[in-house]
C-alpha cells in the first residue's frame, strides 16, 4: 500500500471518533519540513482542551525516524478547542526532525542528484487531556 493508492486504516481497537479521508501533505516529506495532516470525519466524543496528537514514522526494521507528541489544539490550523461532537474537518501541522537515523546507504555516484524517498509507516492518534485515545490511523508516506 502506497500513501496516495490506498487509504489510511483506522489502527487495531475501539476508537470513539473516526478519521476518514487522511491526506498527508507534502507527498514525499523531507526533514526540517512542515508536514500537514488533513481528515474529515465525525466526534462521537468532545476534544477538549490539552488533547494531543501522537505521530510516529517507522522504519521496516522497527527503527523510529520520527516519533512525536504535539498539542492537538494548537497546532490544529482554525480551530478552537474544546470541539463538541459533530462531523469534523481538520488540519494539523507537525515539523518533521531536521535529521534523520542513520542509515547504511550506498555512496552517492557522480550523477546522483536527488535523495531517493522510502516508503515508511506512519501512526497518527489523538488522545484527550484525561489521556484516553479518540482516535487512531495507520498507513504509509514516503521520506527523503
Amino acid at each position: 500500500m502506497k500513501k496516495r493508492n490506498g487509504p489510511f486504516l483506522t489502527c487495531e481497537g475501539n476508537y470513539p471518533n473516526q478519521m476518514n479521508n487522511v491526506i498527508i501533505t507534502p507527498d514525499i516529506l523531507s526533514y526540517g519540513q512542515q508536514v500537514f495532516v488533513m481528515f474529515t470525519g465525525y466526534r462521537s466524543v468532545s476534544v477538549e482542551l490539552g488533547a494531543t496528537c501522537e505521530i510516529e514514522i517507522q522504519r521496516d526494521d522497527g527503527l523510529s525516524i520520527l516519533q512525536t507528541t504535539t498539542n492537538f489544539c494548537y497546532n490544529s490550523i482554525g480551530i478552537n478547542c474544546p470541539l463538541g461532537p459533530g462531523d469534523t474537518q481538520i488540519t494539523i501541522s507537525f515539523p518533521m526532525p531536521l535529521t534523520g537515523p542513520p542509515t547504511q546507504q550506498t555512496p552517492p555516484t557522480t550523477n546522483q542528484t536527488a535523495t531517493p524517498a522510502h516508503t515508511y509507516s506512519m501512526a497518527f492518534s489523538i488522545k484527550n487531556a484525561d489521556q484516553s485515545y479518540l482516535s487512531c490511523v495507520v498507513g504509509f508516506v514516503d521520506v527523503a
